[in-house]
């Protein structure tokens, strides 16, 4: 009785990334008194978390859905207060466990959201059969190899509706520039959220750090 308990915040990294990528940011979290979290994702790409060609969006999904079933239940965690974190792809995972599970979500940040993941993927094979086994797919200046799942598990995902679906507060960060994840998907973001603020890093790209 009488312990005092910590907001949680789960920081989701990006494609071919690990938890580390987003450490930075966990530590900052960490000294202001957050409980943070910064899961490796399965397929990540790291040495112990299996190549990228067996990860989709859904599967990332799943891991993140698992972190908070398992962090929500820590004596010192405030489950009243839980945050998600999310850069690129991370951004696009965070946006989805979100709206499926509103009641253990109090609020968002997403970085450069990889929101046009499923229209990119509809855009670039047409037909789901068309979709190769394996295939490469350019982030931040290098080429990631990703499998049919990731493809085929992107395909029908609704992020309109998901976004609809958000009533917690989210903070955008998005920088101008940016080739990979065009801010013009965050500001559209923003105009379906019931509560966001979109900040604009005016000429940052993608990928730009916690400075």
């Amino acid at each position: 009785a009488g312990r005092v308990r910590a907001p949680l915040v789960v920081c989701c990294h990006g494609l071919g990334e690990s938890g580390l990528r987003v450490a930075p940011v966990a530590r900052r979290l960490a000294r202001a008194g957050a409980v943070a979290i910064c899961p490796s994702f399965r397929g990540g790409g790291a040495p112990t978390a299996g190549a990228t060609t067996s990860m989709s969006v859904l599967t990332e999904v799943a891991d993140l859905e698992a972190v908070l079933d398992a962090a929500l239940a820590w004596p010192f965690v405030d489950a009243g207060r839980t945050a998600l974190f999310g850069r690129s792809l991370g951004g696009l995972v965070a946006l989805l466990t979100a709206a499926r599970r509103p009641a253990q979500t109090g609020a968002l940040v997403l970085w450069y959201p990889a929101l046009r993941a499923p229209a990119t993927v509809r855009a670039r094979f047409g037909t789901r059969a068309a979709v190769p086994e394996t295939y490469a797919a350019r982030v931040d200046g290098r080429d990631i190899v990703l499998g049919r799942r990731y493809a085929l598990d992107a395909w029908d995902l609704d992020i309109d509706a998901a976004l609809g679906r958000l009533r917690a507060p989210v903070l955008l960060l998005h920088g101008d520039r940016d080739a990979d994840a065009p801010i013009e998907a965050s500001e559209a973001a923003a105009r379906i959220l019931p509560d966001a603020r979109l900040e604009r890093v005016a000429g940052a790209a993608h990928g730009f750090g916690d400075e």
